[in-house]
């Protein structure tokens, strides 16, 4: 038997190439679970501020073909125009009464394989809400649902930058230090996790 004696370090005892090489193993194991939630929070959050479906967020940002954000479900569409606060704008999606013409739009996947900004679609009963007999009604309808399509595809877009900042932020020496000293994890003399 023999016995081998390792000092161990703190990262900020370790000299500038050894924290390079603490760092590169870090950023080796890709996101923790912790930030990719943290990411997902933050969409789920801007969602609900705009009155979009939150519970089904599906992103990958690897700059990788099919890469993007998606976000499914229920659109309830009186909400949506309030959050936003374009009611007045589509004041002709409202009949006489001041019901409106539709009142749910689903938006749901058209890809088996990708989440991305065009890889949502919208889908709806208009005939339960009067689209078919009358052209006027009909035409709001669509109005409205070409604007929320195109809405959904920003909002889609603007996640991917949001989330790549955010993914670039997690990659980043002063991220990494930060969590390596918080977690006080101890390395050897030449940057490896102990």
């Amino acid at each position: 038997m023999r016995t081998i004696e390792t000092n161990l370090y703190k990262f900020n005892e370790l000299s500038e190439e050894a924290k390079e090489t603490a760092r590169d193993c870090w950023k080796s194991n890709g996101l923790e679970e912790h930030e990719c939630e943290c990411i997902t929070e933050d969409f789920q959050y801007h969602l609900e501020e705009l009155g979009l479906p939150k519970d089904d967020i599906r992103w990958r940002l690897s700059c990788s073909q099919g890469d993007g954000v998606a976000f499914y479900g229920d659109v309830d569409v009186e909400e949506y125009l309030t959050k936003n606060k374009i009611k007045t704008k589509f004041k002709k999606l409202f009949d006489k009464d001041g019901d409106l013409l539709i009142s749910n739009v689903n938006i749901y996947s058209n890809s088996n394989h990708y989440n991305h900004y065009n890889t949502m679609s919208l889908t709806y009963n208009e005939e339960l809400h009067g689209g078919y007999d009358n052209p006027s009604r009909q035409n709001a309808i669509y109005e409205f649902t070409d604007h929320l399509l195109a809405h959904i595809k920003e909002v889609s877009k603007d996640f991917e930058t949001k989330g790549e900042e955010q993914i670039d932020y997690y990659a980043s020496n002063e991220y990494v230090d930060e969590m390596i000293i918080a977690n006080e994890y101890e390395f050897t003399e030449d940057g490896d996790l102990s």
